[in-house]
């Protein structure tokens, strides 16, 4: 059922490129709707997994998607434009070097049915996780 999806969004590209870029957008919203609404700071960002996921899925291509994603994102948070272009730099290289380190250190597979993907998965997280930190922060 995804092989039919994934052959659709390979073929139209725009289509894709929006698609992935509102889904992020909606996750950021409610991952930021959830941690205000009881006061806590959470590390989780469902939707840099989606981007992350996204870029193993269909290809270093995407992203554009997550600049997108990141903007819209931002600029509802009423963030000035000088961090939210910082941010959507730090997010689009936190999914691409995470993507990247999966495939190419781990030979990460989408099955997951190896302990190494698993362990690929978890240290692929926090060292993408303090880069996009570093830029945000510097930035």
């Amino acid at each position: 059922m995804i092989h039919r999806y994934r052959s659709f969004l390979l073929r139209h590209y725009p289509l894709k490129l929006v698609m992935l870029a509102l889904v992020f957008f909606v996750l950021g919203r409610a991952s930021i709707a959830v941690c205000t609404s009881h006061n806590t700071l959470s590390s989780l960002c469902p939707a840099t997994g989606i981007s992350i996921s996204a870029v193993l899925l269909f290809g270093f291509s995407v992203w554009p998607a997550i600049v997108l994603g990141v903007i819209l994102l931002q600029l509802s948070n009423g963030n000035s434009i000088n961090f939210v272009i910082v941010l959507a730099l730090a997010d689009t290289l936190e999914a691409l070097i995470g993507a990247y380190v999966l495939q190419k250190a781990f030979s990460f597979d989408l099955k997951m049915q190896h302990l190494r993907d698993v362990i690929g998965i978890i240290l692929v997280s926090i060292l993408v996780t303090m880069i996009s930190a570093a830029i945000a922060v510097g930035g």
